[in-house]
């Protein structure tokens, strides 16, 4: 491949970092690769708040991203998480419970400056 091809590569194609709750992430690959678009799952452990969050990335055309964004949003959401909360002027130890709502996806956009090929 030439230094040409790959300038070229690089200008067609976006790079997209997409992470979300392990619970939507089988409808949201199925869906992206519905619409064509190469995409890996990135092996991981851990998570925000005891939450399992799953790690996507995504390489589409330049003329794919709005659909792909577009996709992503439809088949991700927002899911309510209750954790236990100790009261500190409570008169027992009796924790008060906590819900908070968790994110239903965050996408980051990579600019690749040079790849190469091997």
């Amino acid at each position: 491949m030439s230094l040409d091809d790959r300038e070229v590569f690089v200008d067609e194609y976006h790079l997209f970092l997409v992470l979300s709750q392990s619970q939507d992430m089988e409808n949201v690959m199925s869906a992206i690769l519905h619409t064509g678009v190469t995409v890996a799952r990135l092996p991981g452990v851990g998570g925000l708040l005891t939450g399992r969050n799953t790690t996507l990335l995504v390489v589409a055309k330049a003329h794919q991203e709005q659909g792909l964004i577009q996709t992503i949003k439809e088949n991700c959401h927002q899911f309510v998480e209750c954790f236990a909360y100790p009261m500190e002027s409570a008169p027992s130890s009796l924790p008060a419970p906590l819900f908070m709502d968790l994110g239903e996806v965050s996408m980051y956009k990579l600019y690749v400056e040079r790849f190469d090929f091997f």
